[in-house]
């Protein structure tokens, strides 16, 4: 025993042991490593507001960072955080800021360690219009922007708001820069409280030949005199070429292989096709932006999505519209959003566009002048048996008898929208000025087989209408409560009535109506608007629970 006790005492340090650093989970910067990678993003991003020595663990590991917030920014600009992202390359995917000086932040990143941001696959820096101080650091912001863009090598979404279009180098060298990403950059967002020239626009539109999705949301002025366009097209030919093919020459001869977004090649003589699959032109375009679209338009097949609410403020020029798709013929055009300018001839016009898209699917109608858009199956015509979603928004007037048409002759119908719902008058002024919608006049029925309107839109999951009963009673009528009660997959459904006599039958036509739609079993959301004086809500609480998932009931 003594001897062994001895021995223990021999293997003592005779000196004192030497303070070592405090060792805890976080500072092993492998261990939180693999801690992150099974955690999802939320829950990165929750254990790094627990304290500030976690937000320095955990933040570098936020794939997808959000700077909405100055709070956030701030803790994300600190030199602690940036010099973690620095010494972890790759760990930023998405980044979304409104903050004017997020740009030159990632350039400093990216060049004190150029494989930063590798892995960023999402940019978007919409900065907020109404902050002149981040306006003013957004404008001096290009070189910084062209450095992100060169050493984001898989960079796929790219969105710029409110930087100098004014500079015309500067738009210059943002251009080249996306030409020269080719076919990786797949989705640009453009936008611009100030005004922007045609020209500008031109070489905006060519210079993304290559980019898939396309969003403008710019203001133009008076173009330019087209006496002194020049060699313009061989210009914008050159553009298409390099953002295509990955040439510079700018004056070559134009007998180009045009490719397919797949890759492969196929000649079409002079012509190019672009990779272009959704374009959406957000501004007011008058004869000659019309003209620059079109044009674009011309080497576009591929597109699936075409959104151009403001493309026709005159009448004569849908003529010209309608002549370039139906030539172009769009036999992937599935989506289309434009302007009805009213009248007979615009009607034609709608008619062969739509007959033009063999495939479509959704369609949204805006009307510019206060008249009725007259025969709709005449617009449906041509793409009843694929049309999935219309919508007619602001205040459209549609006859009774083409809205139920609607219903009637549309079998793969998901989704119509007519009715003007609260959050549209509240962020339109043209709604809130002419505050009408589209009605259904819901028939007498005389006899047992006539109380079914006839719909065959039996896969309907939102329905947003106004109807009128037929003898302007208050209330839901028999005819359509049983038809909507068909309509087992309906998940959204809003209706306004547009009767105003309230009569004894008024408040049991709604409650039999809600005990009729427990077939409804998918509901989630109900509006009622005008309905409430006939609502019971000790009887109205009993009946929702017929419906397991709705989340919520609205009545006004």
């Amino acid at each position: 025993m003594t001897s062994t006790s001895d021995s223990s005492e021999a293997t003592r340090p005779n000196h004192p042991m030497s303070p070592s650093p405090a060792l805890t989970l976080f500072n092993i910067p492998l261990l939180v490593d693999f801690i992150c990678q099974h955690l999802s993003t939320r829950e990165i991003f929750h254990c790094s507001l627990v304290s500030h020595d976690l937000f320095n663990a955990f933040s570098p590991h936020l794939s997808e960072i959000n700077l909405e917030r100055r709070v956030t920014y701030n803790k994300w600009v600190r030199k602690e955080t940036q010099a973690a992202l620095a010494s972890r390359p790759g760990t930023i995917r998405s980044l979304t800021s409104v903050f004017g000086d997020t740009y030159k932040h990632l350039a400093q990143l990216a060049l004190t360690n150029p494989s930063a941001l590798y892995r960023l696959t999402v940019l978007r820096c919409r900065i907020i219009s109404t902050s002149r101080p981040n306006l003013v650091k957004n404008k001096q912001s290009l070189p910084s922007i062209l450095t992100v863009i060169e050493h984001s090598p898989n960079l796929q979404v790219l969105e710029l708001g409110f930087f100098d279009f004014d500079n015309s180098d500067s738009v210059t060298s943002l251009l080249s820069a996306i030409r020269k990403r080719g076919r990786g950059l797949q989705e640009v967002w453009i936008g611009n409280d100030e005004l922007v020239d045609c020209k500008t626009l031109q070489w905006i539109l060519w210079s993304c030949a290559a980019v898939q999705r396309l969003t403008l949301n710019i203001d133009l002025y008076q173009p330019w005199d087209e006496d002194d366009v020049g060699e313009e097209p061989l210009l914008l030919e050159a553009m298409a070429k390099e953002a295509l093919f990955g040439e510079t020459h700018p004056y070559s001869e134009l007998d180009i292989q045009s490719r397919d977004r797949s890759g492969a090649s196929a000649e079409t003589g002079s012509e190019l096709v672009f990779a272009l699959m959704e374009l959406h032109v957000h501004f007011s375009a008058l004869e000659h932006e019309v003209k620059i679209i079109l044009e674009f338009l011309r080497h576009t097949p591929l597109i699936e999505r075409l959104t151009v609410p403001g493309i026709i403020k005159v009448p004569t020029l849908l003529q010209e519209v309608a002549s370039t798709i139906s030539t172009v013929s769009l036999p992937r055009l599935q989506h289309l959003d434009f302007q009805y300018a009213g009248g007979g001839s615009s009607l034609t016009c709608i008619q062969l566009i739509l007959e033009s898209c063999k495939n479509l699917k959704s369609v949204v109608l805006t009307r510019t002048h206060g008249r009725y858009l007259e025969n709709v199956n005449a617009i449906i015509s041509g793409s009843s048996h694929s049309l999935e979603s219309i919508k007619f928004p602001n205040t459209h007037l549609v006859p009774s008898e083409s809205l139920e048409l609607i219903l009637c002759a549309c079998p793969r119908l998901k989704k119509l929208e007519a009715l003007i719902t609260l959050h549209d008058i509240q962020t339109s002024r043209l709604q809130v000025a002419f505050p009408a919608d589209l009605v259904l006049e819901i028939k007498e029925a005389v006899l047992p087989e006539s109380q079914d309107l006839g719909w065959i839109c039996r896969d309907l999951e939102t329905l947003y209408l106004s109807y009128r009963n037929h003898d302007g009673s208050l209330g839901i009528s028999e005819p359509l409560r049983r038809q909507i009660a068909k309509l087992i997959k309906l998940k959204d459904l809003r209706l306004r009535c547009k009767s105003y006599e309230e009569t004894a039958r008024s408040r049991d036509s709604l409650q039999d109506a809600l005990l009729e739609w427990r077939t409804l079993t998918d509901l989630r959301t109900l509006e009622l608007q005008r309905l409430q004086p006939l609502v019971d809500e000790k009887e109205l609480s009993r009946i929702r629970q017929q419906w397991a998932k709705l989340e919520w009931i609205q009545y006004t």
